[in-house]
């Protein structure tokens, strides 16, 4: 579609250029007007109509430095909308009208931000811009309830996982040394109780073993 209306403007351009050359101009009569320029916001967007009374056909460009889109009108001959809609809506802060060469209207929509998707169609009074905005939708947070929680790494193959000890540690050092003094306490007083006489001797070890 857009190479059909290239091909449509380049041959109006030609005819114009010609008609120049040999002195030949298009009737006012038979050029068209436009009209006026109305917006209307969206959900998402905006509609905007173009009113052209006449035939005519358009060629949409983009331009950059600032953002525009262009739409230019031919063959027109009066603009009677107003030179500049202020909107300022979705990143489109205006649209502005002129006669940018004979027979040749140019509308113009200003973007302070980047280009949003938009449709150009025919209407029964003209032209119809819509402009659409994506909308991102928001990430709710989690409640706490909900949030799942952490799982810990696994160890690699033969290696224990590491436990978290609560609390003090214990004196493990200390144990051992009691427990080693216990031993040897224990190995001496069944070697004296041993050189003793059996009634003794078993007196003593009853001792010990009610001691542990």
């Amino acid at each position: 579609m857009s190479k059909i209306l290239k091909s449509v403007y380049f041959i109006f351009w030609l005819l114009l250029a010609f008609s120049s050359l040999f002195g030949l101009e298009i009737p006012e009569q038979e050029a068209s007007v436009l009209k006026s320029i109305a917006y209307e916001k969206l959900d998402r967007g905006l509609e905007v109509e173009i009113v052209v009374e006449g035939n005519f056909i358009f060629q949409p460009s983009e331009l950059k430095d600032p953002l525009r889109l262009v739409i230019d009108l031919s063959p027109v001959s009066q603009v009677l909308s107003s030179p500049q809609t202020e909107v300022n809506e979705f990143g489109l802060v205006s649209i502005r009208t002129a006669i940018f060469q004979p027979l040749i209207a140019r509308v113009v929509f200003d973007f302070q931000e980047p280009f949003p998707s938009y449709e150009i169609f025919r209407s029964s009074n003209g032209l119809k811009v819509i402009l659409k905005v994506e909308v991102k939708a928001a990430i709710a947070e989690p409640r706490p309830e909900e949030r799942i929680p952490e799982v810990a790494k696994p160890t690699r193959p033969g290696v224990p996982a590491k436990e978290k000890v609560v609390g003090e540690a214990y004196p493990w050092g200390a144990i051992e040394y009691r427990m080693s003094d216990t031993r040897k306490f224990i190995q001496g007083a069944s070697r004296f109780s041993a050189s003793l006489s059996p009634a003794f001797s078993l007196a003593i070890r009853i001792s010990i073993l009610m001691y542990l």
